[in-house]
């Protein structure tokens, strides 16, 4: 360990927070636009559905947790469900049952009292007509607010659909109430736009949803989320912010990931200046011991994806290098029977820009050139998932190939080849044997 000066002082605890969404305002850099908009869209004499939309820990629920705490205007009634707290549901009165009691705590705690406002009881005959009734109730005792319920995770609505947990009623009831005069609006989080669902699920509020992608931050906001925290305890040399801010693009989960790190290394060291030296280290380490969502990133790919990136990964000159397709596509053809399968021009540029749209890669200026968004995706792929390590689930029944076409015929060729070459040693060792014995010699082990 470096030894530091001996007034050094380290910051302690951790400011960066990693692991959950953030609650803390003084944490929660940037999001103007976004609740902007989710205020513009809301401050109506309608009703609303709007789904924010974007890929793991792009602060969806961080978003939701700010209008919760009133970031959105004394206006609305913010009221959060989230689904993965809900695991134990058996049938549609379950879920009214949770939500109108998460309503009626809310309407208390600013109201002052809900007495009377009972939920409807988890085995009501009729549970969708009994919510209705109580969003009636309720709506008569918050005056000129609007109620806006948070569904946190809401693709588990449908996932609880297909196992028969919920019906198609939980959906249908939605829509009616945005076709009713309650004043009463969703924001809904998830991966994927309601489009993009299962239609017998949400055809219905397929064309009453407006979407909102959430994503990085601007560099601006990324650049204070990386100061901010730590001013006046932790000084960055010229070119460790912007090591950072390649390094994560401004995700906020990786941001707080790498400066969470940095804060630790620094305590470690004693110091009180972050180089680019230091940011580097930490980059390595993550990429010796990658994140879980770094993981779970890579597992959800297809396997022509997986091999795109690596290429992407492997030929990329640097953390700046953009890498044209064409030179992917060359090295495809050059290499095909070394990686034993085929990948069609059209398949391999479709993934391509499905890996742009998620995000996971971005063009550059010039015309069908790409690198990854964030630099320490490509760090890892090129030391942990090169090329020829991916290829090695060609074939296998459990990858989706997304477009990769294996050799058949290539493949049994090496395996007669195979075949032949352990036969002729085998027939070489025996004759060596059987010459050894007829000579009276002793036969080779």
């Amino acid at each position: 360990m470096q030894e530091g000066p001996s007034d050094f002082r380290p910051i302690e605890p951790n400011p960066y927070i990693v692991g959950n969404p953030i609650r803390d305002r003084a944490m929660f850099f940037g999001r103007e636009d976004d609740l902007r908009f989710l205020h513009d869209r809301l401050d109506t004499a309608g009703r609303e559905t709007i789904v924010l939309c974007g890929g793991r820990r792009s602060g969806k629920t961080s978003i939701l947790l700010q209008a919760l705490d009133g970031r959105l205007g004394e206006r609305f009634l913010p009221v959060l469900v989230d689904m993965q707290q809900l695991a134990e549901l058996r049938r549609d009165g379950d879920l009214w049952h949770a939500v109108a009691r998460r309503i009626a705590d809310r309407i208390a705690d600013a109201v002052g009292s809900a007495e009377g406002l009972d939920p409807p009881p988890p085995d009501s005959p009729e549970p969708h007509a009994a919510f209705r009734r109580f969003l009636e109730d309720a709506a008569g005792r918050i005056g000129a607010r609007k109620l806006v319920i948070l569904v946190d995770e809401y693709e588990l609505i449908e996932e609880h659909v297909h196992a028969g947990v919920l019906t198609t009623d939980v959906t249908l009831l939605m829509a009616s109430i945005l076709d009713s005069t309650l004043p009463v609006s969703f924001i809904f989080t998830g991966s994927r736009r309601i489009q993009e669902r299962d239609p017998v699920v949400w055809s219905r509020l397929m064309g009453k949803a407006l979407h909102r992608r959430i994503s990085f931050l601007s560099l601006s906001d990324a650049e204070r989320l990386v100061r901010e925290p730590v001013r006046g305890r932790l000084a960055y040399e010229n070119g460790a912010v912007r090591a950072i801010l390649r390094l994560t693009a401004g995700h906020p989960f990786y941001t707080q990931v790498i400066c969470q790190a940095i804060v630790d290394r620094m305590n470690e060291r004693r110091s009180a200046v972050c180089v680019a030296e230091d940011v580097d280290a930490v980059a390595e380490s993550i990429s010796d011991n990658p994140l879980p969502q770094m993981v779970y990133w890579w597992k959800s790919m297809s396997l022509l994806e997986r091999v795109l990136a690596a290429l992407v990964a492997g030929i990329a000159d640097g953390p700046d290098g953009f890498v044209a397709a064409d030179a992917v596509e060359a090295d495809l053809g050059a290499k095909r029977r070394e990686y034993g399968f085929d990948v069609r021009r059209a398949s391999a540029r479709g993934a391509l820009e499905r890996m742009v749209e998620r995000e996971d890669i971005e063009p550059g200026e010039r015309r069908d050139t790409y690198r990854f968004r964030m630099d320490l995706l490509r760090r890892w792929i090129r030391v942990e998932h090169p090329v020829w390590e991916v290829i090695r689930d060609v074939g296998d029944p459990g990858t989706d190939p997304g477009g990769v076409q294996p050799l058949h015929g290539e493949r049994r060729r090496r395996r007669l080849l195979l075949a032949v070459a352990v036969a002729v040693v085998a027939a070489s060792a025996a004759a060596a044997v059987a010459l050894s014995r007829g000579a009276g010699g002793r036969a080779p082990a």
